[in-house]
């Protein structure tokens, strides 16, 4: 149950629907209570403007981190799938073709 958005390099990224709902809760949290703690004093929008920015950062973080996982086991030979972004993160689905290739991590 998700949504292809883009593909990088070849590999195509989607999004789970678990991941709409850790983004709301994230943005919530950014915007009710971290934001208002750390910068008291300002406008209600100003902070959930910070929260939707902090989530879109948290979740362009976490894709960041499995695409580094995927490009470096694509430059050992090894297929990529796909990559799926949910409520706990992400994951990048690797094809290990060539075993002896995933073993010998030097040979690169």
């Amino acid at each position: 149950m998700s949504l292809q958005v883009a593909k990088i390099k070849g590999i195509p990224i989607r999004l789970h629907f678990t991941l709409v709902i850790v983004s709301f809760l994230t943005t919530w949290a950014f915007a009710a209570m971290l934001m208002p703690e750390i910068y008291p004093g300002l406008d209600i929008s100003v902070y959930w403007i910070m929260g939707i920015i902090g989530a879109i950062i948290l979740l362009v973080s976490v894709l960041l981190h499995e695409l580094a996982h995927s490009i470096v086991a694509l430059r050992y030979g090894l297929k990529v799938r796909e990559i799926i972004l949910f409520i706990f993160g992400g994951v990048s689905v690797i094809e290990d073709q060539d075993e002896e290739a995933s073993r010998d991590f030097r040979r690169v």
